[in-house]
Order: C-alpha cells, then structure tokens, then sequence
C-alpha cells in the first residue's frame, strides 16, 4: 500500500534586520550590538549583565513571523525561536 505524503513549501523569509542600527545595554570583550546582526553566525555580541537587553531599529514597518536567535547553551550553539515585543505588542 503507497502512503501519501503532503508537504508544504514555504518561500525563503527575508532578514530585515541585517546590518540595521542595533543597540545593546552593556558590552563586554569589545562584542557589541552590531555583531548580533550582521549576517554571520560565527559573530556575536557579549554583555556583563544577567539582564542585559538587545534591541535593533528595523527603519520601517515589516510583517514579522518569527525571531531566531542564536545562543550559547552549556557550550553549545544553539537556535531558538522566540517570543518578542514590538511597539504594538508582545508576540508567542
């Protein structure tokens, strides 16, 4: 017996967020919010503080359907989806 299978092709999503203005609340080692979004996952910005925040000025009004960051977790690189807010709300 053959099984179907459906799948859904999902166009390419553009990052908005290359190379726009970014600010972070604090800097360490010389990491600074710039390296959080230049395009290249072997940068990334470092902060002194646990509560530390990043933020980056899209220059516009864009549709956003999700926000990946990359991270360290126990050593590891890791990619996380995550929730975000916006001037109009916070988004899950």
């Amino acid at each position: 017996m053959n099984s179907v299978k459906k799948f859904t092709l999902l166009a390419p999503s553009t990052n908005v967020a290359i190379g726009k203005p970014s600010k972070q609340t604090d800097t360490a080692n010389g990491l600074g919010a710039a390296l959080g979004n230049d395009n290249n996952t072997n940068t990334c910005t470092e902060t002194t503080s646990s509560d530390a925040s990043w933020e980056v000025d899209l220059g516009g009004v864009f549709q956003i359907e999700s926000v990946i960051v990359h991270g360290m977790d126990n050593g590891q690189w890791v990619s996380r989806v995550i929730a975000f807010s916006s001037e109009w709300g916070t988004y899950t």
